[in-house]
């Protein structure tokens, strides 16, 4: 949903195989202007001293009052259970959604978390800046 299709992708991954196989993915998609990886994974742009964020973990018992929890699954498994309270913005969707400002707490949850990462990357990169990620997303809390 958030890949630019006219600029050039480079990708993150642990090998060049890694590498290999996503740019797969991304052509079958019409993602074909991927120019290459970065040698070495994360680590080595950490070890450059290269900047990187890091979105904060939380469960839903030690979010901050009034924050705001945003469902980003779809809408029939949002409708199969959620979290009292909660809105459903689709991830696709997340940046056209009805967001709080970007200064008010934010928490986000999907089914096991994935989703919900790469929702807080997506509001991250648009300036919001007190996203809390729910740990383990919906499947943490059947236990």
């Amino acid at each position: 949903w958030f890949a630019p299709y006219d600029k050039p992708i480079l990708l993150v991954t642990h090998d060049r195989d890694e590498a290999a196989a996503a740019a797969r993915v991304f052509a079958r998609v019409g993602l074909d202007n991927t120019v290459g990886h970065l040698e070495g994974g994360i680590n080595a742009w950490q070890e450059a001293g290269l900047p990187t964020a890091q979105t904060r973990w939380s469960n839903l018992g030690a979010l901050p009052d009034g924050t705001t929890i945003i469902d980003v699954r779809a809408a029939n498994e949002f409708e199969e259970g959620h979290v009292e309270g909660a809105r459903n913005i689709f991830l696709g969707l997340l940046p056209e959604g009805d967001l709080p400002g970007k200064h008010e707490p934010i928490a986000l949850i999907c089914l096991t978390g994935d989703r919900s990462t790469v929702a807080a990357s997506v509001l991250e990169q648009r300036g919001f800046t007190n996203l809390y990620n729910i740990s383990g997303g919906m499947r943490a809390q059947e236990d």
